[in-house]
């Protein structure tokens, strides 16, 4: 649990164990690193992308990989270095979560989860995405919601657990 000391300053993490933290808690921060190594594997491989594949001349002769311009390239490299970031709070927001149960990290956890659905339901609109966006994406949305919901309902915990 997170504890703030005696002085009412700062929060250390003590080692109490699981005991009164709901189950529902639990699998939501774990949904959300979960979520956030994945977006984060997502952002390496489209700075990968971008930083190899930038220019055709730079590649050996068998590789058949378009070439990109410039501007392309610093955009893929950017919403990638965007995506890192995003993950990364993911992460750290679901250890929180898991961890201590600062009330920070419930409403930082529930806002990026909040995102984090929107983002993939924005991936599955495209008419070309067809069936299979939705196969492959809609277990994302329902990971998201359960962060949603469980942080939403076991707000409590939360609270008792800053105390």
């Amino acid at each position: 649990h997170a504890v703030l000391d005696s002085a009412g300053t700062t929060w250390r993490m003590t080692d109490e164990g699981d005991a009164g933290r709901p189950t529902a808690i639990r699998i939501g921060a774990l949904l959300l690193m979960g979520m956030g190594f994945l977006s984060a594997l997502l952002a390496l491989v489209f700075v990968a992308y971008a930083g190899l594949f930038a220019t055709r001349g730079s590649l050996p002769a068998w590789v058949q990989a378009p070439d990109l311009p410039g501007s392309a390239s610093a955009q893929l490299i950017g919403f990638g270095l965007v995506a890192l970031a995003f993950a990364g709070a993911q992460v750290a927001a679901g250890w929180l979560a898991y961890r201590g149960g600062m009330p920070l990290a419930r409403w930082a956890g529930a806002a990026l989860a909040l995102i984090g659905a929107a983002v993939v339901a924005l991936a599955m609109l495209p008419r070309q995405a067809g069936q299979g966006a939705l196969v492959a994406l809609f277990p994302g949305i329902l990971a998201y919601a359960w962060v949603l919901v469980s942080f939403a309902l076991e707000g409590r915990w939360f609270a008792d657990a800053g105390d």
